[in-house]
């Protein structure tokens, strides 16, 4: 699920901001989860979805879903925090 949620908060900065980030990075969290079973068959095919359901700031939080066909395997809220670019620049010219 994080990497999902990395992947569509990435698409849009990028979209926003273009390729100049710098290379900024996530802290992610998991701050709620439930599965709703015990084991998966191997091989199984998961699919993942996430939405961005609040962000003030470098603060997000997602919401998302795993499942298997039309099962619900879990059901996931992350906190995400991005770091700031500008950390850590020298504030001398």
């Amino acid at each position: 699920m994080a990497q999902t949620a990395g992947v569509c908060i990435g698409w849009k900065e990028f979209q926003t901001k273009g390729n100049n980030q710098g290379g900024t990075g996530w802290i992610v969290g998991v701050k709620e989860a439930v599965f709703h079973c015990d084991e998966l068959p191997l091989n199984s095919r998961i699919i993942t979805e996430s939405r961005r359901v609040f962000q003030v700031e470098l603060y997000s939080e997602i919401t998302g879903t795993a499942r298997m066909g039309d099962e619900i395997l879990a059901e996931i809220k992350l906190q995400v925090v991005q770091s700031d670019s500008n950390q850590g620049e020298s504030l001398e010219s």
